[in-house]
């Protein structure tokens, strides 16, 4: 989810929504992905480590 962040920021700041007109695909494709990992975190929240889970808001745990 970190990674498509960085990609989403890169699209917003220095590309553009559309690069080597894709009409915006590939930044779609990094939304759906973030979109898509953050479900597949808060589906299986309750299977993080308690090392990991410790640094995590209590809406999260």
């Amino acid at each position: 989810m970190g990674l498509m962040g960085g990609a989403i920021g890169m699209h917003l700041t220095l590309l553009g929504i559309s690069v080597m007109d894709d009409g915006g695909y590939l930044f779609f494709l990094a939304v759906l992905v973030a979109v898509l990992c953050g479900l597949v975190f808060l589906t299986n929240r309750h299977q993080i480590p308690a090392a990991i889970r410790k640094f995590l808001p209590a809406f999260l745990q």
